[in-house]
């Protein structure tokens, strides 16, 4: 199925995830890979900050905007696993685990460092 089919175009016109799976006659969670899946494709499905659903991008604005949404919930994920990868370092060496070399854990966990300068610069 192309859900990009039952979304409409434009802010002014957008869908709720309820109203959606009425129409699509699918649920919630395939409807939501189902966007996945297109905007995959390059459609440019973005979603109301306000909840109010989701519409067809008719502005680079509102695509950029969508990035920078995803950019955000990336950041937020390579925080998590830094803080975890600092963990699972302190647990190690208290175990006495070994890292792949065979040697004991350095004091020094290669975290993920390089992180984009500014979100806004999309």
């Amino acid at each position: 199925m192309k859900v990009e089919k039952f979304i409409p175009v434009g802010r002014e016109n957008a869908i709720s995830r309820a109203a959606l799976s009425i129409r699509t006659g699918a649920r919630d969670r395939f409807n939501r890979k189902a966007i996945q899946e297109a905007r995959d494709r390059g459609v440019p499905i973005v979603f109301c900050d306000d909840g109010s659903g989701y519409y067809i991008a008719q502005t680079s604005a509102e695509v950029r905007a969508l990035q920078r949404n995803y950019l955000k919930r990336i950041f937020a994920m390579m925080d998590t696993i830094n803080s975890l990868s600092t963990t699972v370092h302190i647990m190690e060496q208290e175990e006495g685990v070994p890292d792949e070399q065979g040697n004991a854990c350095p004091d020094d966990m290669p975290v993920f460092q390089e992180r984009l300068s500014e979100i806004d610069s999309l």
